[in-house]
């Protein structure tokens, strides 16, 4: 017996024969490191790499969790040391920090996952890296000095997971690979097919000359049957694994135990004699479970492609053009266009400064809270958030808003309370579902055992493990909620996911802010400015004005603003929920709440108007209420309670009082953080509350809430903290828009109740002896189908009636 020369590594006779990182034969390589064989040096280099930064943990998620290497030259990524490729590539970059998405088409496990997402064990530069599984992209944040980006895809290649960079459009999305679902099927169609045509002279009676027949068939079969079970049903008994590791009894559970169950079964049939087995059954019921999972995947896949928002995202710009400034949505901006960014404001594509310096906070790229100053024909990265005064800039590329919805999704402004609140439910029942349909299966079996022997024991046993399937319960959240998300998209409510539409259903405290939001944004009509300002003085006031996106600040800038007018500002601030200052030509420019209302010589009002510490004039402005607001209000009093809470004086609190039910909390002269404590007093003491606002003076707010909901009209609504977007103009049907949520939660409840109901059938039927696995295999996609066409037509209903709503109030 050959012994190999280091003592470290086994007996090649008793050696593994596959690559401790790839899984693939290694023949007749013996390659060593560690006692464990590897097919190539690249593996084993990969390997070595992982274990010098002490990441071994790779190898015990998953077994054989790498993909084979090959070799590579050292200038493959040379073309990415290009100044204009990397920026092609980049979705951001500064001196800090830069970030790309890159597609990796080799992620297939969970330890892929936690390899890439603890990539910055093996380099430091590397700041953070987010997985998604389903799409094969990674979205990565990284330091350009520290890890230049060719070094970075060159780590990835090294340890085996290769991007794939198109250079022409980087734009353009991958092209799918097909599915190894559809060939798991095509195997389990086959096998079906064949061990069904040699059953049939079993099915039709073997004489005594023909007796020997049976054995020969019966050992064909189980040939045909090991490739359904070791391939086609492979995706059961992975779930079912991932989910014991995880101690977390998924649904797939079961299903392994009743294909492992049919398959012995069988197996101790044909080779004992006493019977030709159920592989016919076997591979018909993996079969009918892979045409579940196949309309599974194609429901979800046209759930998402329903879901799809960003084609009528309601972000605007203000365009700058021969005709001067004009508000455009941005699906209408093209490379090229000159647009103006006001404080706060979101750069919504690529583009170059044009002004001479600004400031841009990319926390909605990066995650990371830090200005980023910027000089005149500097590149602006979409995603930036101007933090000054208000600047020109000039787009050098298309707005692409799936790339804006996916930073409103950023990780970063998850509120992990938000999503835990109704999404565990659904999951705790599965889990209880699935140990209770384990303990009937087991009892029945036992039963039947004792009453008629092992051979029904094991058929009643399957069938029920197989016909009882929460797969429906699973569905009907995403298939009504999706539709619900879908329709209120394109009436103008916007969600950021399906977990928006569950909590709106479950409200009963309603706050509503009250300038921007109930009211115009912009109105000047309605603005009154007392005291004497001559054309240079509000030539001064103007251009402060023009910087900020407050409904009053642009009020006072459209009734001031003359033509070629403007004056530069210098050391712009806007304080939140007070006001904006500034410096022009010299002189100290404040636009401001009154401090105090008794000043000498002049009436109360909200808003006060320095120069030079002199308080010269002061604006009294009250935007009419928004159509539809004072009938939504009186709707929603007959569900909800409601509540105003204003950063505004209550010069108009008689007004308000008229509109808003009687018992209603009306509080003015309101600032961010009592916002903020006061949607924390109502969470407090029990409510469900939802908070609407302008997304200026409201962020705090709106993040606290249940469901916040921002107010888009001629500014960019696009905030973070928001978990929704309400186009202005469609205010008035937001009674009906909530109602569908309503019903969309209630349809969810009946679809479980469906659910229920097909379960305790099917396991009446399946513990009396009366239902193969087969017909239970069968019934598992229906049931799953039924939900579907369930969830379809319920919500098809709701939404016609909400339709009709909609055109009564109009």
């Amino acid at each position: 017996m050959a012994i190999s020369p280091d003592p470290s590594i086994p007996n090649i006779s008793e050696a593994p024969s596959h690559c401790y990182h790839c899984g693939n034969d290694c023949g007749s390589t013996h390659i060593w490191q560690d006692s464990h064989r590897f097919c190539c040096d690249s593996c084993k280099s990969i390997y070595l790499l992982l274990s010098q930064h002490q990441m071994g943990n790779y190898y015990s998620i998953e077994s054989f969790p790498g993909t084979k290497q090959e070799k590579r030259s050292e200038t493959d990524y040379g073309y990415l040391d290009h100044p204009q490729i990397r920026d092609q590539i980049l979705d951001f970059q500064d001196e800090y920090s830069a970030q790309l998405t890159l597609r990796l088409p080799d992620i297939h496990c969970s330890s892929c996952i936690w390899l890439l997402e603890h990539l910055h064990q093996l380099h430091p530069g590397v700041k953070s890296v987010r997985v998604q599984f389903l799409r094969k992209e990674a979205r990565i944040l990284f330091s350009p000095e520290a890890l230049p980006l060719r070094e970075l895809v060159e780590l990835l290649d090294r340890i085996g997971y290769p991007p794939e960079i198109q250079l022409s459009q980087t734009q353009k999305p991958a092209s799918k690979k097909r599915s190894p679902l559809i060939l798991q099927l095509a195997v389990a169609g086959f096998c079906f097919g064949n061990i069904m045509l040699l059953s049939f002279p079993e099915y039709l009676g073997l004489s005594l000359e023909e007796e020997s027949f049976r054995s020969f068939f019966g050992f064909l079969n189980i040939i045909l049957a090991i490739p359904v079970l070791a391939y086609s049903a492979r995706p059961f008994f992975e779930s079912a694994f991932r989910g014991l590791r995880e101690q977390f009894l998924n649904i797939d559970l079961p299903i392994s135990l009743g294909i492992l169950t049919l398959f012995s079964r069988s197996v101790f049939e044909i080779t004992t004699g006493i019977g030709s087995g159920y592989m016919d059954s076997l591979a018909a019921l993996v079969f009918f479970l892979l045409i579940g999972r196949w309309v599974q995947q194609r429901t979800f896949e046209t759930l998402s492609f329903e879901r799809d928002y960003a084609a009528y995202f309601p972000i605007s710009a203000l365009r700058i053009g021969e005709s001067g400034e004009q508000h455009v949505p941005i699906t209408d901006l093209q490379s090229g266009d000159r647009i103006l960014l006001r404080n706060e404001a979101l750069i919504p594509a690529d583009a170059t400064l044009l002004s001479e310096s600004a400031s841009f906070d990319y926390s909605f790229v990066t995650g990371e809270s830090r200005l980023v100053e910027r000089q005149v024909g500097d590149k602006l990265y979409a995603g930036g958030r101007l933090m000054g005064q208000a600047v020109e800039i000039q787009l050098s590329s298309s707005v692409s808003q799936s790339y804006l919805t996916s930073l409103w999704n950023h990780d970063a402004f998850q509120s992990t309370s938000k999503q835990a609140k109704l999404q565990s439910w659904v999951d705790q029942i599965s889990r209880k579902f699935t140990i209770t349909i384990l303990s009937i299966a087991g009892i029945s079996g036992l039963i039947w055992w004792l009453l008629d022997g092992w051979g029904m024991a094991a058929q009643v046993a399957t069938s029920v493990l197989i016909v009882a399937c929460p797969c429906a319960l699973a569905l009907a959240t995403p298939v009504i909620m999706g539709w619900a998300q879908h329709y209120l998209g394109k009436r103008g409510l916007f969600t950021k996911n399906l977990n928006a539409v569950e909590q709106m259903a479950q409200l009963d405290h309603l706050v509503f802010d009250k300038t921007g939001t109930l009211t115009h944004r912009q109105d000047a009509g309605s603005l009154t400015l007392m005291g004497e300002l001559d054309s240079v003085q509000s030539e001064w006031v103007a251009s402060l004005a023009r910087n900020s996106q407050h409904p009053i600040s642009m009020a006072i800038y459209q009734q001031l603003h003359q033509s070629g007018s403007l004056r530069p500002v210098e050391d712009f601030e806007e304080m939140t929920g007070t006001g904006i200052q500034g410096t022009v030509d010299g002189h100290a420019i404040k636009i401001a709440k009154r401090a105090s209302t008794s000043e000498a010589g002049i009436a109360a009002a909200t808003t006060g108007i320095w120069i030079d510490d002199e308080l010269v004039a002061e604006a009294q402005w009250e935007s009419n209420h928004r159509p539809g607001v004072d009938n939504m209000l009186q709707t929603l009093s007959e569900t909800y309670e409601l509540s105003l809470i204003s950063g505004d004086q209550n010069q108009s609190e008689t007004k308000w009082k008229s509109l808003f039910p009687q018992q209603s909390d009306l509080a003015f002269n309101q600032s961010p953080s009592s916002k903020l404590a006061y949607i924390q007093s109502l969470q407090a003491s029990g409510k469900k509350v939802l908070m609407m606002g302008d997304g200026l003076n409201d962020a705090g707010a709106l993040q606290a809430s249940d469901v916040g909901i921002a107010l888009s009209e001629h500014l960019s609504g696009f905030s973070p903290a928001c978990d929704a977007i309400l186009s202005a103009d469609q205010i008035g049907h937001f009674p009906n828009m909530l109602k569908l949520s309503q019903w969309a939660f209630r349809g969810v409840k009946v679809g479980f109740l469906i659910s229920l109901a097909y379960n305790l059938i099917g396991l009446t039927i399946a513990v009396q002896g009366l239902l193969s696995p087969v017909i239970a295999a069968i019934l598992m996609p229906v049931s799953s189908l039924s939900v579907v066409l369930f969830g379809w037509g319920y919500m098809r209903l709701a939404t016609l009636k909400t339709d009709n709503q909609r055109t009564s109030l109009s």
